[in-house]
């Protein structure tokens, strides 16, 4: 199966709680959507405080670039640009399939880099992960969390 087929058979609303970098902890809500007939998939993201305070808000599409290869295009609330993360790996492990998309190079401390992951779990879960650093910083892991499919809670 393709991988665009394995996340479109994911189309749906999760939700579901993580912790920041910070250490605070947010409810995050996911929605897979299919547009143009199924040609891409757009990530909708939002990391909120119980409170209502938007800690992170995002949309990413996923789809191939022109030279044929998967990328996210990742807008979002953090950054004032659309970053192009590609895709680094597509692994199955332990009942789920990780989407790892990088930008930047992540031994490159003089510059911004970033992962995004994205895991499809065999039952109605979805994982959602960023690892990133800034210049001069460490590339760590920074904020997750595994989401609920809404018609299955």
């Amino acid at each position: 199966m393709e991988l665009l087929d394995e996340v479109l058979n994911k189309v749906g609303f999760y939700i579901g709680q993580g912790v920041n970098h910070e250490g605070d902890h947010f409810v995050g809500k996911l929605e897979i959507k299919s547009i143009l007939s199924g040609k891409a998939v757009e990530i909708s993201f939002n990391a909120s405080s119980t409170d209502g305070f938007v800690f992170h808000d995002e949309v990413s599409l996923f789809t191939k670039n022109e030279k044929d290869e998967w990328c996210l295009f990742n807008l979002n609330s953090n950054t004032d640009k659309c970053l192009v993360h590609n895709l680094e790996s597509s692994d199955f492990v332990d009942n789920k399939r990780t989407l790892s998309f990088i930008y930047g190079n992540y031994d490159n401390r003089e510059a911004f880099r970033e992962r995004v992951c994205l895991d499809l779990f065999l039952d109605n879960k979805i994982g959602y992960h960023y690892y990133w650093g800034v210049p001069g910083g460490e590339f760590q892991y920074r904020s997750g969390l595994i989401m609920q499919d809404v018609k299955s809670t």
